[in-house]
């Protein structure tokens, strides 16, 4: 698949989805306030975009590549505290912004944290960073990784005061960590 023209939007952050294979053309001039583009490891071809614009993706794709060739900065996704490796600063960062106790110092830090690239980060990510920390760089099934410790997460008792799944889930995420 191949992703269309955006140019003339006014967002600081891409994820370009899993399933996109080609990304070329101007496709990101005229996107003055765009600062970061999450390029999935199903990208083979990407152009367009100013040395300005930091790329984030897995380590040893092209995405890295493409930034290596071009002049832009590369951050692995995960690696929220820029060390070069996820580890676990960058997990308890995202904890401490899941829980409510930190913000991020903007869109491009979001868009690096955000492990499973759905725009949101919660506890899925938290899930998916533990893997990654634990594992390695190897293939993941988000889904199928988060059953389990999903499941933990449900046999708790909701307590009284909470708003919903994922502030439930965030204060129990000590458990879903150290599990």
């Amino acid at each position: 698949k191949v992703l269309g023209d955006i140019s003339g939007k006014k967002t600081e952050c891409i994820i370009i989805p899993d399933s996109c294979e080609l990304a070329y053309g101007d496709l990101f001039s005229g996107c003055p306030s765009l600062k970061g583009i999450y390029v999935p490891d199903s990208v083979t071809k990407l152009d367009g975009t100013d040395d300005n614009i930091t790329i984030v993706g897995n380590k040893n794709s092209y995405a890295e590549y493409f930034a290596g060739i071009n002049g832009n900065k590369f951050i692995m996704s995960g690696d929220i505290d820029n060390d070069g490796e996820i580890g676990v600063s960058d997990l308890l960062r995202q904890m401490s912004f899941i829980k409510g106790c930190t913000e991020f110092d903007g869109s491009l830090s979001k868009l690096v944290a955000d492990m499973n690239h759905d725009g949101e980060i919660n506890i899925l990510d938290l899930i998916y960073m533990k893997h990654k920390i634990l594992e390695g760089d190897s293939d993941v099934n988000i889904e199928a990784l988060a059953l389990p410790d999903l499941d933990m997460v449900r046999s708790f008792e909701k307590p009284e005061g909470q708003s919903g799944y994922l502030d439930f889930a965030a204060d129990f995420s000590d458990n879903i960590l150290i599990g």
